[in-house]
């Protein structure tokens, strides 16, 4: 038989049950003519594009000690905190309108390996309801950049080769970092409000003679991954001694490029129909418990990337930092098409290609009539339209406003280890509503 439990003798009984969770704690709040309850029992906090972020196919984020806040909206006052270890089960609060939120501590204004994410979600309490807490997804909220010196450039300098990063608020620096070849940790910025400025500045003896360059980003974000690479400029440049006259900005030994990937998103939350039966601590639930719908629909990125063939095997590998051996693919026994399925909830806008390669240069390229960056969705002319559609590539209709569109590789690929490698295919998508995604394919030779 149920045990019916009426509403004065449950709120005593959810007190007795929330030692069994945490020892000693007891709500900051209560008002037993008018409480809730919250069941954090089934909370789930995802950290997203964890994996891009860590660097690891593993990635695993530790969520111990990630800050739990209830929060009142009505005039958002924090009446409860814990960290998420300690979180109590089931703890009451007042009826009203309340914010769940989740932070992974403090955030610093500058710091290596020091990702900030925040999730949050709104829930209702209910007088004598339990109230899910669901699920909620975490995104990055400071700036990652990350910064790499090629090999051959470092082989070229005196060994002093550093690149400081600063971010810039109302003429004042904000935070800044010295990254050197040895230095492969990435680095965090805070970014203060109405702050959208970073500096990279590089100095180093390369060939013989003293580089310095700086240069200013002005739309930076957080969210986003800025990825720097310093490399050794490929043609011999006759360096101006005798007047010095020289771009100060783009550097004579020094070439330099910056990809920018999208690791933030929109908070997105779901919740999971409560189970019935007993739950851990043994606790007894009202008859037939109703949480508030949650108003919040569940959202995800706009534009993705997939590689799979017909049977979903994996093809190419798209991970953040990925390795790709072009040998592996192909139309050959055994080889694998390289082929990349890009997806655009709203229809894509503009799809961007460059292709970066240390022995294919743009001479190399003309050969084949494949320039070195071009917009499938709006060639340059009739000429390239045409050369990129003898290639495979969709282009003009084919792209513009499709939701899904393959960029297939797979004849060309087999191409680059007559070329000294590597090679990138920076794939970037923008979408009907101006949002953007980059995706860089890496292939090496061996």
């Amino acid at each position: 038989m149920k045990k019916i439990i009426y509403p004065p003798i449950l709120s005593l009984a959810l007190l007795g049950c929330l030692s069994g969770c945490k020892e000693n704690w007891e709500p900051n709040i209560i008002d037993e003519t008018g409480t809730g309850t919250l069941s954090t029992e089934d909370l789930q906090v995802d950290v997203k594009n964890a994996e891009q972020i860590i660097e690891s196919r593993a990635a695993s984020v530790d969520l111990s000690k990630f800050i739990v806040k209830v929060i009142n909206k009505a005039d958002d006052v924090v009446v409860e905190e814990w960290t998420y270890e300690d979180m109590p089960g089931l703890p009451v609060f007042n009826v009203g309108e309340y914010r769940l939120e989740v932070v992974s501590g403090e955030l610093v204004r500058a710091g290596w390996d020091t990702p900030y994410f925040v999730g949050s979600k709104d829930f209702t309490i209910v007088k004598d309801k339990v109230t899910k807490a669901g699920s909620v997804v975490c995104s990055l909220k400071n700036l990652k950049v990350t910064v790499v010196f090629e090999e051959d450039l470092v082989a070229a300098s005196d060994g002093d080769l550093s690149c400081e990063i600063m971010t810039v608020s109302s003429g004042t620096e904000d935070g800044s970092l010295v990254f050197t070849p040895d230095e492969t940790r990435a680095g965090y910025f805070e970014l203060l409000p109405g702050n959208s400025t970073m500096v990279a500045e590089f100095t180093g003896t390369v060939n013989g003679y003293g580089e310095h360059i700086i240069k200013t980003f002005s739309d930076i974000e957080v969210g986003q991954h800025r990825i720097i690479t310093f490399k050794l400029k490929s043609a011999e440049i006759d360096i101006p001694i005798e007047t010095g006259f020289f771009d100060p900005t783009s550097g004579v030994n020094v070439d330099f490029t910056v990809v920018d990937r999208n690791l933030g998103g929109n908070v997105q939350t779901g919740d999971e129909d409560i189970i019935n039966g007993q739950r851990p601590g043994q606790e007894e639930w009202p008859d037939n418990p109703t949480p508030p719908d949650d108003p919040t629909p569940p959202t995800g990125d706009c534009i993705s990337f997939t590689s799979k063939d017909k049977a979903d095997n994996d093809l190419l590998d798209l991970s953040d930092g990925n390795v790709n051996h072009a040998p592996d693919f192909g139309e050959g026994e055994g080889q694998k098409a390289a082929l990349v399925t890009i997806n655009a909830e709203h229809g894509i806008e503009k799809l961007e290609v460059t292709i970066n390669s240390v022995g294919l240069n743009e001479e190399e390229l003309g050969n084949i009539g494949l320039p070195k960056n071009f917009d499938l969705a709006h060639p340059r002319n009739a000429e390239e339209e045409d050369a990129l559609t003898q290639l495979g590539f969709p282009t003009g209709a084919n792209v513009i406003g499709k939701k899904s569109v393959d960029f297939v590789i797979t004849t060309f690929v087999p191409l680059l280890p007559a070329f000294e490698g590597p090679h990138s295919f920076e794939i970037k998508v923008t979408d009907a509503q101006n949002h953007e995604k980059t995706l860089v394919l890496n292939f090496v030779n061996e």
